[in-house]
């Protein structure tokens, strides 16, 4: 509709599109660490600013939660997604609870499936490039002092 074009083009919606472009770069640029001597100084120090973007754990006290593994800290990060997925899912299904015991038939308060399906996946796309530093964690290896090849994590 021409209501929806003409919201487009205000300028908070310019504003948070480009926040969000800005923001999934230096994600995906902090994980060009994955050379054994890192990156350069200067670049690491900018970067590092933006370090926590890419891991959404550091939110949490992992250890405090049962999750002190490397193990059990992936597979809760792993499994992030899907909260996230579970959230909207509960968030939808109690709208269309209340809006069945209040209104009845009427639509008025249920929220509509393929907006709750576009906030979900703009949040798990949001946090995308902390997916992809998980899935890749388990390839980014480092030479270790005694010659062997191990996890950077490690």
């Amino acid at each position: 509709s021409k209501q929806d074009v003409e919201a487009w083009r205000h300028w908070r919606t310019a504003a948070s599109s480009a926040f969000f472009v800005f923001l999934n770069h230096y994600q995906l640029v902090s994980l060009l660490n994955v050379r054994p001597r890192g990156m350069p100084e200067e670049m690491d120090r900018l970067l590092s600013v933006w370090a926590f973007t890419a891991d959404m754990s550091v939110a949490f006290s992992l250890p405090c939660g049962g999750f002190s593994s490397f193990m059990s800290g992936l597979v809760f990060k792993c499994l992030a997604p899907l909260a996230v997925a579970a959230v909207f899912v509960g968030t939808w299904a109690a709208s269309v609870a209340f809006q069945r015991l209040l209104c009845g038939k009427k639509r008025e308060i249920a929220m509509e499936p393929p907006i709750v399906m576009n906030c979900c996946l703009s949040v798990i796309f949001l946090f995308y490039g902390a997916i992809v530093q998980v899935t890749l964690t388990v390839a980014k290896c480092v030479p270790n002092p005694s010659g062997k090849w191990t996890l950077m994590v490690d």
